[in-house]
Order: structure tokens, then C-alpha cells, then sequence
């Protein structure tokens, strides 16, 4: 996810970007989708030769603002964020138009594993990188028939699904 990410908007142009993820706590307790998302940011970034900006927020509209504040107030040459935190993006859309920038002209916004209802409520509606629902709901019932057909206990091997790009009006070619 974070590296078709990362590739999207180093096409785009942008050099600073920098990463929300969701909660320290969340990433110490090991959950998968956040420690994959960091990693995976990290190696990007590297990949391309860009300085690693990220920070771990909450839940919270009101931490997404903190966060987002923190980070514009340190790289003023910040183009892009990829937030791996619906909740949170709220918050940061206020703490970026209190900076006086405006998305995607001054800074890119792309909501990571977001839901595309929440995405087009947005002003302006998120790009996103979308989970394959369809494709997982899929495979979730399959395995479940074939526990039942077949008696199988075991437990399944996990499988990672791609998320697609979906491009709307949140992110665009970074400032000069």
C-alpha cells in the first residue's frame, strides 16, 4: 500500500512527504496493518532516496489536528501526507486549512486502506488506496466452506491483498 503510495506522489513530483499512521500503542502491540504500513513507507522512501517523516497518532479528529499541526509547524516544505488513520483525517484537514494551505494545490492528502464512501464525503473527496472488499469477502467464505466441506481445523495461511489506487481530489502535482 505505502509503496504505490509513495510511487504515486514521487510521480506527482513530491519529495516531502510524510506518513500518519494510527497509534503507538498499536504498532507496540504488533498490529499487522500498522507495522506493514510503516515498513513498507520506510522502504519506499528509501527506494527513492527521500527522507523518512512519520508520526503515530490516535483515533481522533482532535490528535489528527495535533499531529498534523506538529508536522507542518517542523517541514515547512512538507508536500504530501498518506495517512493510514480515517479518523484522524478530519483533523488534519482542519490543521492544513488553518496553516492557510489549501489540498491538493500546497498539500497532497492520500487516505491509505480508506473506505470510499468516507472518501467522497470529504471536501474535497480523498484519493485513496481502497482495500479489495469484494476479493477478501470472497476468499473469507471460500475458506470458510472448505473448513466445513473438508473438517479442516487449521488455521489458514494469511494472504495479503493489493489495495487499488483510486485517484480523486485530494492529491495533486507538488508545489514548486
Amino acid at each position: 500500500t505505502a509503496l504505490d503510495g509513495v510511487q504515486y506522489l514521487v510521480e506527482l513530483g513530491h519529495t516531502r512527504i510524510a506518513l500518519i499512521n494510527q497509534s503507538q500503542r498499536r504498532f507496540d502491540a504488533g498490529y499487522g496493518p500498522v507495522v506493514r504500513i510503516l515498513q513498507s513507507y520506510e522502504v519506499a522512501m528509501h527506494n527513492h532516496n527521500l527522507p523518512t517523516i512519520s508520526r503515530f497518532c490516535s483515533v481522533t479528529p482532535q490528535d489528527g489536528y495535533r499531529v498534523c499541526h506538529e508536522l507542518l509547524e517542523e517541514y515547512s516544505d512538507l508536500t504530501a501526507l498518506m495517512v493510514m488513520n480515517e479518523r484522524a483525517i478530519p483533523g488534519i484537514i482542519q490543521a492544513i486549512t488553518e496553516h492557510e494551505l489549501r489540498i491538493p494545490e500546497d498539500v497532497s492528502l492520500l487516505s491509505l486502506v480508506s473506505s470510499p464512501n468516507v472518501a467522497q464525503m470529504s471536501i474535497p473527496p480523498l484519493s485513496t488506496m481502497d482495500l479489495p472488499n469484494i476479493e477478501l469477502g470472497r476468499l473469507g467464505v471460500e475458506r470458510l466452506i472448505h473448513q466445513l466441506e473438508v473438517g479442516d481445523d487449521q488455521p489458514a495461511p494469511c494472504e495479503l491483498r493489493p489495495c487499488r489506487l483510486t485517484v480523486r481530489g485530494s492529491t495533486g502535482p507538488a508545489r514548486p
